[in-house]
């Protein structure tokens, strides 16, 4: 055999052997150009970045008016919305917290995640983005700071669920991607690990007195997103790895009907 065609021949097994590695997807690609169709084309592979339109009004839901887009690597648009949205000193300062925030990592990746695999709803001068910087969305402000300690338990909640996302089993078979709406403080549920006040619909939120309530009752991540995210008796959310391997669950909770495998955080 040649020189050249040995080349060849170990290009090929190199492709082959990068396929079947856990987390690898064919196939997933950004699209950087045509609104008609998502940013980003993988449920099982997050973004390597997202589009946000830049306001500077964080909290105000009405400010819809950009002032520029930002393509942010999709990491660092995770750990800089946690730092408002599930700041880390409550992993010290909570009992608790550090499940918590891990619930919270979660969430606010997926939730970006999913509008990144949906066609664009937001456009500015022609250009499509998939979240704004303020409550709309997510707030993303680089400008808030955290002690040292406080960014570290932060990283360490984005790192160690990174490959965590969330499913909802369907009655009739097969699955969903969830979106993981979350409210924020005020928003009280009766005070119940997994509790929905009157007027929403269950399953679809996650209230964040509410995770603090089961985080302090010693659930794992996991489970706190299991009670958030179940819609029914038989529509059960599911917290797995992303790339299609199953961690090894510790053990069983029973929860809205159903046995619910968990694997801790």
């Amino acid at each position: 055999m040649t020189r050249i065609s040995s080349f060849f021949v170990a290009l090929i097994v190199a492709a082959l052997l990068a396929a079947s590695l856990p987390g690898a997807v064919v196939g997933a690609s950004v699209n950087k150009s045509d609104c008609s169709k998502p940013y980003w084309n993988s449920r099982t592979l997050p973004p390597p970045s997202i589009r946000v339109g830049i306001t500077g009004r964080h909290d105000d839901v009405s400010a819809t008016r950009v002032k520029r887009i930002k393509t942010v690597p999709f990491k660092r648009y995770v750990k800089t919305v946690m730092r408002v949205e599930f700041p880390g000193w409550i992993a010290n300062k909570r009992k608790g917290g550090a499940a918590y925030i891990a619930a919270g990592a979660v969430a606010a990746k997926q939730y970006a995640w999913y509008w990144a695999t949906q066609k664009p709803r937001y456009r500015f001068g022609g250009t499509c983005f998939d979240v704004y910087d303020n409550v709309r969305d997510q707030v993303y402000d680089p400008s808030v700071k955290q002690s040292v300690t406080a960014e570290a338990q932060t990283s360490a909640a984005v790192e160690s669920t990174w490959d965590r996302v969330i499913r909802r089993q369907k009655r009739g078979g097969g699955s969903e991607f969830v979106l993981p709406f979350y409210l924020h403080d005020g928003q009280k549920a009766a005070g119940a690990c997994g509790g929905t006040p009157p007027g929403y619909k269950r399953g679809y939120r996650m209230f964040r007195s509410n995770a603090l309530t089961c985080a302090k009752q010693g659930k794992s991540a996991n489970r706190i997103l299991v009670r958030s995210y179940t819609s029914g008796d038989r529509d059960v959310a599911t917290v797995g790895a992303a790339h299609g391997r199953r961690a090894v669950p510790r053990g069983r909770t029973r929860f809205a009907g159903g046995v619910q495998l968990v694997d801790p955080v």
